[in-house]
């Protein structure tokens, strides 16, 4: 971002810049190069060296970066590292940490087993199943009601039975001519 006027200047933007090797300065035997160009909107001088080490750049005159990955992870890894050593040195501490990283593990490793099972059960649940499941359902029903009726329907005649003193009214067939629903009909 261009500290003069604020525009920002994307990674890929091709300048027509000038070149040059920074004196003294170099990363494993890798040469350090200086970039200077313009700011495209306020046409500011602008500079930025090579950083080999990162592989990245590094904004060294009217610029600054919005965000650098790389000082973060040095920043964490250090924090990190700074942690580790003060509690190696308390007893106490390193028996903590070594107590919480087993209850992390043993954490891990149920869930690990529930999603095991989990993926074993979808594994067996299949079309094949389910039909297997129907089929072997509609047979119970057909065990538990061998004459057709379901449970309900049983429920209900064993009521029917009960009011009537178990004696039942049949009723005769319909015949075809035979509209008993209706007024009958007037003769010519």
């Amino acid at each position: 971002r261009c500290s003069t006027c604020g525009n920002y200047i994307y990674k890929g933007t091709k300048f027509n810049a000038t070149k040059e090797s920074v004196k003294g300065e170099d990363y494993l035997g890798i040469q350090v190069f200086r970039f200077h160009f313009r700011c495209p909107q306020c046409a500011s001088n602008l500079a930025m060296k090579t950083d080999p080490k990162n592989s990245d750049y590094v904004c060294d005159l009217g610029a600054t970066r919005n965000f650098e990955p790389w000082k973060e992870e040095e920043r964490q890894q250090e924090e990190h590292r700074e942690k580790r050593e003060r509690e190696d040195e308390d007893a106490m501490k390193r028996l903590e940490n070594r107590t919480l990283d087993n209850k992390r593990e043993m954490d891990l490793l149920t869930a690990l087993d529930d999603m095991r099972s989990l993926n074993a059960r979808h594994e067996r649940a299949g079309p094949e199943a389910a039909l297997a499941a129907v089929r072997q359902q509609q047979q119970q029903q057909q065990q538990a009601a061998p004459d057709g009726l379901t449970a309900e329907d049983a429920a209900a005649l064993a009521a029917i039975r009960q009011r009537t003193g178990g004696t039942f009214i049949r009723r005769l067939p319909e015949e075809p001519g035979d509209r008993s629903g209706e007024a009958p009909a007037a003769r010519p």
